[in-house]
């Protein structure tokens, strides 16, 4: 897949999502939502920065700022290397099997290409996370003008770590190696248990 996804236009990017391409696909639209989602956190936060009313929290709308920034370029990264993991799993499907000797070569690059493309599933979810994170944390330090920018940010990433995870465990579903999968789903838990903990923890902050 040539070039980056969020280089094309809108409707060029909605045209290339719903062509009967194999890419790119579902794991490039969550990592392109959970820019969207980051894009908003780091609205909500510059909006609030050099305020006064908001100034005992400066430093941690700067952190969050920052680390909005940094997510949103990431996620855009991934979406394209989404697509081009999942170019690799089509071409390897696409791989002739007449022969036991043509079998094994194929089913060896189709499960060598799902592993590469779960794990970039992986750097997604984890970056989902974080945005859904520094949304709910925006949300509740921010200014009370963007409250809805932020609770949109929250949805959007919340709604891209599901969409993710469901594509994670699907791939996992076809992949043989038996640790890879224990390992993969272990972490799929390990980030949505995660981000439940931390954001029940901020609300029962909230509402001391």
């Amino acid at each position: 897949m040539d070039g980056q996804l969020l280089e094309k236009r809108l409707g060029e990017l909605l045209e290339s999502v719903s062509s009967l391409k194999p890419v790119p696909g579902g794991g490039s639209v969550a990592a392109i939502a959970g820019a969207f989602g980051a894009a908003l956190v780091l609205k909500v936060g510059r909006l609030s920065l050099g305020r006064d009313e908001f100034r005992p929290v400066q430093s941690e709308l700067q952190v969050a700022v920052a680390s909005a920034q940094s997510l949103a370029e990431q996620l855009a990264r991934l979406a394209s290397e989404d697509a081009a993991a999942y170019e690799a799993v089509a071409i390897g499907m696409a791989l002739p099997r007449a022969n036991e000797r043509e079998r094994n070569l194929r089913d060896g690059v189709v499960q060598k290409t799902l592993c590469s493309a779960t794990e970039v599933l992986l750097k997604t979810a984890r970056a989902c996370a974080e945005v859904l994170i520094l949304a709910d944390q925006v949300a509740l330090q921010g200014s009370r003008q963007a409250t809805a920018n932020a609770k949109v940010a929250a949805l959007v990433a919340s709604a891209a770590l599901r969409a993710v995870a469901v594509d994670t465990r699907e791939n996992l579903g076809r992949i043989k190696n038996e640790k890879f999968r224990a390992a993969s789903e272990n972490e799929i838990r390990q980030i949505e248990e995660r981000v439940r903990k931390i954001i029940l923890k901020q609300w029962q902050e909230r509402a001391q």
